[in-house]
């Protein structure tokens, strides 16, 4: 895997496994919160999240850490390297300099999403209430944006920065990496996330329960 190399992600099979109806929970009454302890009103509030948008905040949520450790290691780098062939300094440099406020508020703006999620998760997980498919449909579409900033935000430093940050020992490129792989998860694709946020907000079928 060229990025989320630690993560130790590869598939498993496994065949002739029984698994007893007690550890089965079907996934589609999970989503639309027909299981326990949905349907326990003594259950404790956290229990009762949404779990589309706890999936989906759980695989997201890694992308503004990372962004943001990578911003904090431009920022402690850049200081008095040359541009080369120029007589640039680089923190001097305007187009450093402009890309570096662009970056930090895309990073910014994806930690803001990302804490907006997690507050209307907890709102209707206290309220033991479903939420509404148009809220559903907006956070799916919020997850896939969250990696999509912080990407393009460190890509962008990576960049500007100069050739050093494609060592292998740079953070910003591992960074770079990890956030491009973070955007191919399934569940992250922009476009889908898109597509099902547009059919909902048209009172459209959006066509996957993963919402």
């Amino acid at each position: 895997m060229a990025g989320l190399q630690g993560s130790g992600s590869s598939s498993v099979k496994c065949s002739n496994i029984e698994v007893p109806p007690h550890r089965f929970v079907s996934l589609s009454q999970l989503l639309e919160n027909h299981t326990t302890p949905y349907t326990d009103p003594h259950a404790p509030a956290v229990f009762k999240s949404q779990a589309g948008p706890v999936l989906g905040i759980c695989i997201a949520s890694g992308a503004t850490g990372t962004a943001r450790t990578a911003l904090e290691e431009f920022i402690k780098v850049v200081p008095g390297k040359k541009v080369m062939y120029t007589y640039h300094i680089s923190h001097e440099w305007q187009p450093l300099q402009r890309t570096l406020g662009e970056a930090a508020s895309k990073i910014h703006a994806a930690e803001l999403m990302l804490y907006k999620i997690a507050d209307d998760i907890d709102d209707y997980a206290r309220r033991g209430e479903k939420m509404p498919m148009e809220l559903r449909g907006r956070i799916r579409m919020d997850i896939a944006m969250i990696p999509r900033l912080c990407r393009d935000a460190v890509t962008d430093l990576l960049t500007v920065g100069g050739a050093a940050g494609l060592s292998l020992n740079s953070p910003i490129q591992r960074a770079a990496r990890n956030l491009q792989a973070t955007c191919m998860h399934g569940f992250l694709l922009y476009d889908a996330g898109a597509e099902i946020y547009g059919k909902v907000l048209l009172g459209l079928d959006p066509g996957t329960p993963l919402i």
